[in-house]
């Protein structure tokens, strides 16, 4: 994948393989709910919608905002909105908490 205007490179961002295992389904994630990565991060979902895309030329319009609630690194901070698609969100998340 290449840098094209706004879109993210494999270089920045690389694809981490992971088994359905260890991580949740995209149709998992729900609004009103509380997740975490089995790290001591936990996020609550709290919007979904196409307002929530990361950049205006993503083609994945599946998205949701969540709330930061406890933070074992990296930057998020804990209280802070942030928007992300769904599949990412399951990608990071390893249940329901």
């Amino acid at each position: 994948m290449s840098r094209i205007k706004g879109v993210a490179s494999e270089r920045m961002f690389p694809r981490i393989p992971c088994s359905d295992a260890e991580h949740m389904r995209r149709n998992d994630i729900k609004v009103g709910h509380k997740y975490t990565n089995g790290k001591g991060a936990i996020r609550e979902v709290i919007a979904e919608g196409p307002e929530f895309r990361t950049s205006f030329d993503q083609e994945d319009s599946d998205c949701i905002q969540y709330l930061q609630l406890e933070q074992n690194r990296g930057p998020n901070r804990i209280g802070g909105k942030y928007n992300i698609t769904r599949q990412r969100f399951a990608n990071w998340a390893v249940r329901e908490e």
